[in-house]
């Protein structure tokens, strides 16, 4: 049976994930952010067509997240809080059963990851990939086909800087 719901839907999640793919290609944290934050509302709107509550819960608090790295307004208090509200929040209105819990380890990590300022590159690659391989699963759930195809591409990506780097040590 056809459900208009998931075409929306799958439609937002490619104009989101446009936006999620120029944030790759900012050149500065501040830009990068601002591109998350309008990849994070439209794949909020993907997730509430799709009646996904743990990710709605979860993208919401990356919106908040994400705002207060704009504003370089996090320590490891902000930190925690964040997690265990959106870890709480999620787990509360989880409606995705066992799935439910892929959005919210997703979100641990990309937070602990992205409010530390001293994150190093290979930790936001592995965060990443931890990510992204959370979301494979739950697109999957949720129907959203597009973000599975796009969270997928992502988890490689990540993936292939460890590679790469491997094979450049290798060379020398």
């Amino acid at each position: 049976m056809f459900d208009l719901r998931i075409l929306i839907a799958n439609i937002v999640t490619v104009i989101a994930q446009l936006f999620l793919l120029h944030a790759s290609t900012r050149k500065t944290k501040k830009e990068t952010i601002v591109f998350q934050l309008v990849f994070l509302v439209l794949i909020s709107i993907t997730n509430i067509l799709l009646n996904s509550i743990t990710s709605i819960i979860v993208n919401s608090m990356a919106i908040l997240r994400n705002i207060l790295a704009y504003y370089d307004k996090s320590n490891n208090v902000i930190t925690v809080l964040m997690v265990l509200i959106s870890t709480s929040l999620g787990l509360y209105f989880n409606n995705n059963g066992i799935f439910g819990i892929f959005p919210i380890i997703a979100n641990i990590s990309e937070t602990v990851t992205i409010l530390n300022p001293k994150s190093t590159i290979a930790q936001i690659k592995i965060s990443g990939i931890i990510s992204n391989s959370c979301w494979v699963i739950m697109t999957i759930v949720i129907k959203n086909y597009v973000g599975t195809i796009f969270d997928f591409m992502a988890a490689i990506g990540y993936a292939s800087y460890f590679f790469q780097k491997n094979k450049s040590h290798q060379l020398k």
